[in-house]
């Protein structure tokens, strides 16, 4: 018996260590392993080296000069028709090397950019003879493209007209998105590290509970409890029990099964109530749910047919237990527990007494 709860439960631990890895590797594909680049850190991004090396990469960089804004990104609620701010991107240069590139960043940073660019402007017409604050921009270096890139090109010959020189040759079409690792922000990071790192501990979890050899711990534990029930007979009632299905085993005595990486157990004998329970939608739920004698619910997941076999199995050989469901069984289980023992309960224990040889 054991054996083969041992291969039920190791077949639902394998299962559910399965489902775990597939999970967390599916969660560090789908972010492009972004949590180790962001464990890593940022490399220093170098303006005038051979940029495209850069493509991709979680980069870091101290803008001095912001020259223009070129683009913005918002967002229009459909109800209401009000437009939000989410981003914008600037237009940076980089004075040692003489470089043009992009920056974009979250909305809440735009009078600080703006603060920047001002003072850029001022040091261009020579108001001033350096820039004296600095902002960093750390995300991933990627190429512009689509409208971007239009915007960008577009802005960059409007500073050159401006400025009376052509800036085209040293204008990189690139940006670095503030805040972003690939294409999730940091926030979005966290969301993914934690569906990689969550299932990958419960997997180990899984994998030492079931090898420790606890996955007997609640047949162990009820034998412990009740010091007049033995392993044998556990077994023998397991040898001429019903198999309703794969995992679940109804016999005059006990009902066996296996939950997750547990062999379980219930005393029939003790069990005054049964019943098929089914919810559908989001949380769906299909269970026989069972209460015995001391008000201890229990509840084994099945399907509805298999269900069916377990209630009829009760009902042939458990002349103690009210068998379905109704409202008002459930308002005098509730609330006069007493009275709900009439029904069906105490008269078969009676009955037990009176004939020591009917089992139930």
């Amino acid at each position: 018996m054991l054996e083969a709860l041992k291969k039920k439960a190791m077949k639902n631990t394998i299962t559910q260590i399965a489902i775990s890895l597939v999970i967390a590797i599916g969660a560090l594909i789908l972010s492009n392993f972004a949590i180790f680049t962001y464990l890593k850190g940022p490399i220093e991004f170098v303006p005038g080296t051979d940029y495209a090396d850069y493509e991709g990469k979680y980069v870091t960089y101290d803008i001095e000069y912001v020259l223009s804004d070129f683009m913005s990104y918002s967002t229009v609620n459909t109800k209401t028709n009000v437009e939000t701010l989410r981003t914008l991107g600037y237009i940076v240069y980089d004075d040692a090397d003489v470089w043009f590139f992009g920056a974009e960043f979250d909305k809440d940073m735009q009078d600080t950019i703006d603060a920047q660019m001002d003072e850029t402007i001022d040091w261009l017409y020579g108001d001033i003879d350096q820039v004296t604050n600095k902002v960093t921009v750390t995300g991933t270096f990627t190429k512009l493209t689509g409208e971007a890139l239009d915007y960008y090109n577009e802005t960059v010959d409007e500073i050159g007209e401006a400025l009376g020189y052509d800036y085209s040759d040293i204008a990189m079409p690139y940006y670095i998105r503030d805040g972003k690792i690939g294409t999730s922000d940091i926030a979005g990071v966290y969301v993914f590290a934690a569906f990689t790192v969550i299932p990958l501990i419960y997997a180990i979890y899984l994998a030492i509970r079931f090898f420790s050899g606890s996955y007997d711990k609640n047949i162990k534990k009820f034998i412990s409890d009740n010091p007049s029930v033995s392993m044998t007979q556990i077994e023998a009632d397991y040898e001429a029990a019903e198999q309703v299905s794969k995992n679940i085993w109804v016999g005059k005595r006990f009902t066996l099964y296996t939950s997750g990486i547990y062999a379980c157990i219930l005393d029939n004998k003790n069990l005054v109530w049964a019943y098929y329970y089914k919810r559908t939608g989001k949380h769906a739920e299909s269970m026989v749910r069972t209460f015995d004698i001391n008000h201890r619910q229990v509840n084994i997941n099945c399907s509805e047919s298999v269900s069916t076999l377990i209630l009829q199995n009760y009902i042939e050989n458990q002349p103690q237990m009210v068998i379905g469901y109704s409202k008002e069984q459930e308002n005098v289980y509730k609330k006069d527990f007493q009275t709900f023992l009439t029904f069906k309960y105490n008269d078969a224990i009676a009955a037990a007494k009176e004939d020591p040889f009917n089992m139930y």
